[in-house]
């Protein structure tokens, strides 16, 4: 009985209950498929919503007074907002000491009006940036080649600025605002930009040095309740600077998408506990059915043990053939990669312990009604 147990019963009673196995078998398909593809799915929105929440760009836009009044707030852009004013890196000394501060990217402004269009120029730091680099559809913002620039989605592969051409080794995704015209230049590289304006006779640059000068520093604080304190903090400490903070249209959507996110968590988790209590719900309802047949392995002197261990791979059985078959239906939904085989692997994994261990729960619960049954006659 014990080596029977162990190999051939299994498979027998399996084939010996078409209908009883094939739901088995469709509940644990269905139980990876879910958890394959819905794993890939929720890791999918939660990286969606974290590239969503980076591209909201900067808490604070800080500028000089001067170039502040300039700039009309319906048009303002976390990214930074161009605007023909600089001032020395000097009145930024004390910006490091503002409370609660995570990261700040200084940015210079030019302008392009040799062209027939007339066309703004941003240098950037890519040691520092955190707001235009989330935006890059193609390249990389943080690596550009030497001659090359970055631009908005409305440019091709070359853009000339002061009648000489760049190549573009890098775009930004659409962002529908006035960045999908706009040329992004490392501040390295932003000293032979400014010589090629002085040789076309622009002389508003004439005395301008990008490595000692700033038209605004966007700033990311790491807590958005110290907004408004920051901005305090920069308004009193920091002469003749005006701190623009984000609206709050801004701020709730950040935090609604955090909220989103956990929301999507949760909802994962929550799915998951259902398909395993239907599992264990199944296991149990079955096991009723099969009390003549426990009771005649206890007839015939099968231990419990034994009997727990003849369910519990059966379980195991049910678990690959369903599991190997769900496998390819979640893949079929999500496409095959990397992370996909790591979810398909502990998805199939969860699959089998959940069935063995309802299997093996439900089978002491029944031998326990058996048992009392046995000693009451």
């Amino acid at each position: 009985m014990s080596g029977l147990s162990l190999s051939r019963l299994p498979r027998q009673s399996l084939l010996a209950h078409p209908l009883r196995t094939a739901l088995l078998v469709l509940l644990t398909l269905i139980q990876v498929a879910c958890l394959t593809a819905g794993g890939q799915l929720l890791w999918n929105a939660q990286r969606d919503t974290r590239q969503a929440e980076s591209r909201l760009g900067a808490d604070i836009l800080l500028y000089p007074s001067a170039a502040a009044s300039k700039i009309s707030t319906k048009k303002l852009l976390m990214q930074g907002t161009p605007v023909e004013v600089w001032r020395e890196l000097s009145a930024l000394e004390r910006l490091p000491e503002c409370p609660n501060l995570a990261a700040y990217s200084r940015q210079v402004y030019l302008r392009d009006a040799t062209g027939e269009t007339p066309r703004w120029i941003v240098g950037y730091d890519p040691a520092t940036d955190f707001a235009l680099s989330p935006w890059t559809e193609a390249g990389d913002l943080a690596a550009l080649p030497t001659g090359a620039v970055a631009a908005g989605c409305h440019l091709d592969a070359t853009v000339t600025l002061f009648q000489r051409d760049w190549p573009i080794a890098a775009h930004l995704a659409e962002t529908g605002s006035a960045l999908d015209d706009m040329v992004f230049v490392p501040l390295s590289m932003l000293a032979d930009v400014l010589a090629d304006a002085r040789a076309a006779g622009v002389t508003a640059y004439q005395n301008l040095d990008p490595d000692a000068v700033f038209s605004a520093v966007l700033i990311r604080v790491r807590s958005r309740e110290q907004i408004d304190p920051a901005v305090s903090w920069l308004t009193t400490r920091l002469r003749k600077m005006t701190a623009i903070r984000s609206e709050a249209a801004l701020t709730g959507s950040a935090a609604g998408l955090r909220r989103q996110s956990g929301w999507m968590a949760v909802l994962g988790l929550g799915v998951w506990g259902l398909l395993l209590a239907a599992q264990a719900v199944v296991y149990a309802l079955l096991l009723r059915e099969r009390r003549r047949e426990l009771h005649l392995y206890r007839a015939v002197g099968a231990s419990r043990r034994m009997i727990g261990r003849l369910l519990g791979r059966e379980a195991l059985l049910i678990g690959l053939i369903g599991g190997l078959a769900g496998l390819p239906a979640a893949w079929a939904i999500t496409g095959l990669s990397p992370r996909a085989l790591l979810l398909g692997a502990a998805a199939l994994a969860l699959t089998l312990g959940g069935g063995w261990i309802s299997a093996r729960l439900a089978a002491r619960r029944t031998l326990d009604r058996l048992d009392s049954q046995m000693l009451t006659l």
